[in-house]
């Protein structure tokens, strides 16, 4: 598979609105995701990933 380059990933997934890693999992369920954005991003983008929060564009509560 040939997934979207890192940044490009991460702002599609700011612009969905997603806060928590349920309801990630939920979204990816959903039949929505594209298949060029990775169901678990931490495995696939190994040197840019830091967390869940980034991944999302929120701030940690």
């Amino acid at each position: 598979m040939i997934y979207r380059e890192f940044k490009v990933a991460r702002e599609f997934v700011h612009n969905l609105g997603l806060k928590t890693e349920n309801e990630w999992k939920r979204y990816c369920k959903s039949g929505y995701k594209p298949s060029s954005i990775p169901t678990c991003p931490y495995s696939v983008y190994t040197t840019e990933w830091t967390d869940w929060f980034d991944w999302f564009g929120c701030k940690k509560e």
